[in-house]
């Protein structure tokens, strides 16, 4: 993953208050609309107006994510009124990679792919079932109306509920549930994205399910797919991380953490 700073550069500085307020939101509707495609990780995003630029960095997952080339609809539309409003060029320099996280996946082909968000993450919510490395979003087809709001929607639920188990008591019980629980809410929207996501790129593609407490290892051994009931425990874990996968829900977990 690398941070790169985008300038946008105007054609003019003489502006009033309220072209210089069009400016601003135009440009977040952009910074949005990459977010949204997945070739921006993260969104929290300053401009900064320098003489007759503007200019903001960001987090990109790849050094070309933002080359045309991956660009979607929303983005071009974006693009276009950018340059109604006046910008004259809109320049991408790469300041680096960010030294303590991992490349994004850069497989070839890909036999399957994993729904894993875990604790603290950065980074795309899919993972390549080859080297378990993050899926740039726009490298599958859009899930979501041109775009992948979708699963960026999931991962913040997801987040959400990860940050109450691990970090507070309040809401604990019910936050575990989502994320352990096949049949939760959250499970039930991840599991969809899932479905979604094999429909239009025609690989495998598990949703995670997190196993924190368990009553001994013998009994997590024994245990069985929660949905079909199936024998899914692997003679060898997938990836260092997953102890169980069924090909049938398209599950996979862990042996919980307190028993290993």
């Amino acid at each position: 993953m690398y941070v790169a700073e985008v300038s946008f550069n105007l054609a003019t500085t003489d502006l009033d208050e309220e072209a210089n307020n069009e400016i601003e939101n135009i440009i977040y509707s952009l910074l949005a609309a990459w977010r949204n495609n997945g070739q921006i990780l993260e969104s929290d995003w300053s401009i900064v107006r320098v003489a007759d630029k503007c200019l903001v960095q960001i987090v990109i997952p790849e050094n070309h994510s933002l080359n045309s080339s991956n660009d979607h609809k929303p983005v071009t539309a974006a693009l276009e009124k950018l340059k109604l409003l006046g910008f004259i060029s809109l320049e991408t320099k790469i300041i680096g990679k960010i030294f303590d996280l991992k490349e994004s996946c850069s497989c070839t082909t890909r036999n399957s792919f994993i729904l894993y968000w875990p604790f603290l993450s950065r980074g795309s919510p899919l993972r390549c079932g080859n080297c378990f490395l993050s899926v740039p979003l726009y490298q599958i087809p859009p899930t979501d109306n041109d775009c992948y709001q979708d699963i960026l929607f999931w991962q913040a639920e997801y987040e959400a509920c990860d940050t109450l188990n691990i970090l507070s008591s309040v809401l604990e019980k019910a936050s575990v549930r989502e994320i352990s629980r096949f049949d939760s809410n959250l499970s039930k929207k991840g599991r969809g994205v899932c479905q979604t996501i094999e429909n239009l790129a025609g690989k495998p593609t598990y949703y995670y399910l997190d196993r924190d407490n368990g009553r001994s290892r013998n009994k997590e051994l024994a245990r069985k797919c929660p949905e079909c009931g199936g024998e899914w425990l692997l003679v060898e874990s997938w990836h260092n991380r997953f102890d169980f996968r069924c090909e049938k829900s398209k599950l996979v977990s862990n042996i919980a953490w307190d028993v290993r």
